[in-house]
C-alpha cells in the first residue's frame, strides 16, 4: 500500500502498552503512518481540534482499574465531534468476550447487569463493595462497551480475531469484521536454538480451574512416558511479574512442544499459538471452536485432552514429523500473516469512508442520489 500523505493515527492503551497494541503500533508505522501512544484514561481530556489526526484505534480492554477500562473516557472524546468532523475509530476486540455457546438472553442479562453495577459503583458511597464485584465479570464488562460504543454510532470498525465471533455478535445487533491478529518481532522470532525444554505450557492459572484440572490431567499422562510437563503461568515465582519479551523468546527458543489448554472451551487463543509458532515451537492444542486463520496438521497439532500427552510422545520421537509442522507455521505467519498486512486492510477501509463522506457531502446538492448512498453507507460504515 503507498500512501499519498503520512497519517496520523492516536493509539489509546491502557495504563501502559502490550503486546497486542505494539504489534499493531509497529504494523502502523511500517505503512507509514505516524502514530501517538496515549493512555485511555486520559482520552477526554485530548483536543482533536489542536491535534488532529486521521484515525484513533484502541485494543482491548484487557483489565480495568477500579472497574474502569477507560472506554468511557475514549468515548467521552469521540462524542464530542460529529461523525463527519471526527477520526475514523478503529476497535481492535482481541480478548475473549463471554462463552458464545451460552443463550442471547443470559448474555444480555450479563451485560446489562455488569454495566449498571459498573455505573453504581462509580458512587463513593459503596467502598465496601468495590473491590470483590468490581473485579468480576470483566468479559461481560467488554461486551457492554462495545454495546454502547455500537448503539452510539462510535465505531466505524469493529476488528475482531475470531470469525465465529463476528456471527455470534450479528446476532446481539452489532456489527464487526474479522482481522486476525498478525505477526510482529515483538512476538519473537526462531533463534535456532538447542531445544532442551520438552513440552511447556505458558499462560495465566488463577482461578481458571477448567485450566487447573486439564493440565494436572496432562501431567499425571505425560509420567507414564517418562516427560516432565514444565508450566509457566504467566508470572515468575520470585516477583510476581508477567514473563515475557526477550525472557520469553529465550524460553520458546527452548522448547520443542508448547500445548495450548483453553480456559473456555468458546475461547480463540490466537496470540499463544501466534508467538510458539513464531519461535519455532510445535503447538498441540485441545480442540478449539474455531482456530482460523490456523489449519490444523499444517500449522499445529490437535488432539482431545486425554490424548495429548499420547501426541507429545509421538513428536518428542518424530523429530522430522515435527519439524515439519514448525517450518511451515513458522513461515505462515512471519510472511503471510503479519500485522502490517491486517493494518493494511484496515488502512484500506479508512480510505473507503473517505470516499463515502465525500459522496454524502455532496448528495446534499444533489438530493436525487442521497438514498442510494445513504444505503451504501450502512455497508461501508456502522
Amino acid at each position: 500500500m503507498i500512501l499519498e500523505s503520512k497519517l496520523k493515527v492516536l493509539f489509546l492503551t491502557e495504563i501502559g502498552i502490550g503486546y497486542i497494541g505494539l504489534a499493531i503500533v509497529n504494523g502502523l508505522k511500517d505503512l507509514g503512518c505516524e502514530v501517538a501512544v496515549r493512555s485511555r484514561y486520559d482520552a477526554a481530556a485530548i483536543d482533536l481540534s489542536k491535534e488532529p489526526f486521521d484515525l484513533v484505534c484502541t485494543d482491548g480492554p484487557h483489565y480495568a482499574v477500579d472497574g474502569q477500562t477507560g472506554m468511557l473516557e475514549l468515548a467521552k472524546l469521540l462524542k464530542r465531534y460529529p461523525s463527519t468532523k471526527r477520526p475514523f475509530f478503529v476497535w481492535f476486540l482481541y480478548e475473549n468476550t463471554l462463552n458464545m455457546s451460552l443463550p442471547l438472553w443470559l448474555h444480555r442479562l450479563a451485560t446489562v447487569t455488569r454495566w449498571r453495577l459498573d455505573r453504581l459503583l462509580e458512587n463513593p458511597y459503596f467502598p465496601g463493595l468495590r473491590s470483590t464485584v468490581l473485579a468480576t465479570g470483566h468479559r461481560a464488562r467488554i461486551l457492554a462497551e462495545v454495546q454502547y460504543f455500537q448503539a452510539q454510532g462510535l465505531v466505524d470498525l469493529l476488528a475482531t480475531n475470531s470469525s465465529k465471533r463476528v456471527g455470534f455478535l450479528k446476532k446481539l445487533g452489532i456489527e464487526s469484521e474479522f482481522v486476525p491478529l498478525g505477526y510482529d518481532p515483538v512476538y519473537g522470532e526462531d533463534r535456532k536454538r538447542e531445544r532442551d525444554i520438552d513440552v511447556v505450557f505458558l499462560g495465566l492459572l488463577g482461578k481458571k480451574r477448567r485450566r487447573r484440572r486439564l493440565l494436572q490431567i496432562i501431567k499425571n499422562d505425560l509420567k507414564s512416558y517418562g516427560i516432565d510437563l514444565t508450566i509457566v503461568s504467566g508470572k515468575k515465582h520470585d516477583n510476581n511479574q508477567r514473563v515475557g519479551g526477550e525472557e520469553r523468546t529465550e524460553l520458546l527458543n527452548r522448547t520443542r512442544i508448547m500445548i495450548n489448554v483453553l480456559a473456555s472451551q468458546t475461547d480463540m487463543t490466537g496470540e499463544r499459538l501466534l508467538m510458539a509458532m513464531a519461535n519455532g515451537a510445535l503447538v498441540i492444542s485441545e480442540p478449539m471452536s474455531e482456530a482460523a486463520p490456523f489449519v490444523p496438521d499444517q500449522h499445529f497439532v490437535v488432539a482431545e485432552p486425554n490424548r495429548i500427552a499420547e501426541k507429545i510422545a509421538h513428536y518428542l520421537r518424530c523429530e522430522q514429523e515435527r519439524a515439519a509442522i514448525t517450518e511451515r507455521a513458522y513461515k505462515f505467519v512471519t510472511e503471510k500473516l503479519t500485522m502490517r498486512a491486517q493494518c493494511e486492510g484496515i488502512l484500506t477501509r479508512y480510505q473507503d469512508s473517505l470516499i463515502l463522506r465525500e459522496s454524502l457531502s455532496a448528495s446534499i446538492a444533489n438530493p436525487q442520489t442521497s438514498r442510494e448512498i445513504k444505503w451504501a453507507s450502512r455497508t461501508i460504515l456502522f
